[in-house]
């Protein structure tokens, strides 16, 4: 479990999840019958992709330990990962039920409730996590990310100053960055980014973010291209462990898409198109890569996606990259259609532009 995390929250290096796996094959090996082994060997399982694989150990665990919360946890990540969202709510919400007090299984549920549009009942799950960990970043990052998306900057801010007097982490410097961009304030969210990249330099996030700050800066060319070659790089890397990840797939399309790449850019949106059900993140991903590859009426077509799943109004209007589709009177008639189809309270929030 600590390789695993390491992987996921550190370094992102391939050896640690080979680690992970070597030694959660030797848990299993020394006691197939101890549900923490299956567990654990579910969640690196489930980590290289392996869903199959991944979903019979986590299945095993609850066969052997019906009350193991965290493995009713690895199953909603499972579910998550392959759209279901409404199974993997279900799966976070039992395991919350069993053990209310575990900060991480409210951060999941937030994270889920965020990416599918529902911010209202995401503020309530990272508020919980405070209240059952007031020592942990990670639910004064979730709430700064749900009040970012909302609009609410001061208050993201406040969140942010929280977790950063507990621990400063990459992570928090990511998002400060992107609280940064959407002022405007594009040099100190460079800034920021290459901070967060200082302690995580194989996180692909943090490479775009960059990117997309040296996009809005003269003469910052080099240094774009630069930083958006390196996120591409990780992509791939990633997404040969996880093939299937279509969130994966839009943060390379949109990379590609900034690149120039237009063809490949246009390829890989029409994989991510082909996937189904996708979180409203994703989806506005998507948009974002039509309009930046010319494709005016899809972008379009996807922005009403998201907004109809919840996605952020506020947001859409912050980003440089879609002023001039923001001046395109189809856009205009689209948000006065959806406001007045349903009055919308709960909208999506993330703590990076990726």
């Amino acid at each position: 479990r600590t390789y695993l995390y390491r992987y996921r929250h550190n370094s992102l290096e391939p050896v640690m999840l080979e680690q992970a796996k070597a030694a959660a094959e030797q848990a299993v090996r020394l006691d197939e019958y101890l549900a923490d082994a299956r567990l654990s060997r579910g969640l690196v399982y489930l980590r290289l992709g392996e869903r199959a694989a991944a979903a019979a150990e986590l299945e095993e665990a609850l066969a052997l330990d019906p009350a193991l919360a965290d493995a009713h946890r690895g199953l909603g990540e499972l579910h998550e990962s392959k759209r279901d969202f409404a199974a993997a709510e279900t799966a976070f919400r039992a395991a919350i039920t069993l053990d209310p007090n575990h900060r991480l299984f409210h951060d999941r549920l937030g994270a889920l409730m965020f990416k599918t549009g529902r911010y209202e009942a995401a503020e309530a799950a990272f508020k919980d996590s405070i209240a059952s960990a007031p020592d942990s970043i990670y639910g004064h990052r979730g709430l700064a990310s749900t009040y970012y998306l909302q609009g609410r900057l001061d208050e993201a801010a406040v969140e942010l100053q929280k977790a950063l007097r507990i621990k400063p982490s990459a992570t928090l410097y990511s998002s400060l960055g992107t609280i940064f961009f959407s002022q405007g304030l594009y040099e100190k969210a460079a800034d920021a980014y290459t901070k967060a990249l200082s302690s995580s330099a194989n996180n692909s996030i943090y490479w775009s973010n960059l990117a997309d700050a040296y996009r809005q800066i003269p003469d910052r060319e080099a240094e774009t291209r630069e930083a958006l070659l390196r996120a591409e790089q990780l992509l791939t890397e990633r997404i040969a462990l996880q093939p299937e990840d279509a969130t994966l797939w839009s943060r390379r399309a949109l990379v590609l898409a900034k690149l120039g790449e237009r063809e490949r850019a246009l390829s890989e949106l029409a994989r991510v198109d082909r996937a189904g059900t996708v979180d409203t993140y994703t989806r506005y991903r998507v948009a974002v890569g039509y309009e930046l590859c010319g494709e005016r009426g899809s972008a379009l077509e996807q922005l009403e996606t998201a907004l109809e799943a919840g996605f952020s109004l506020p947001e859409i209007r912050r980003d440089p990259e879609l002023i001039e589709l923001r001046a395109d009177p189809r856009f205009h008639r689209l948000v006065v259609k959806l406001d007045s189809a349903s009055p919308r309270t709960d909208r999506p929030a993330s703590q990076d532009r990726q």
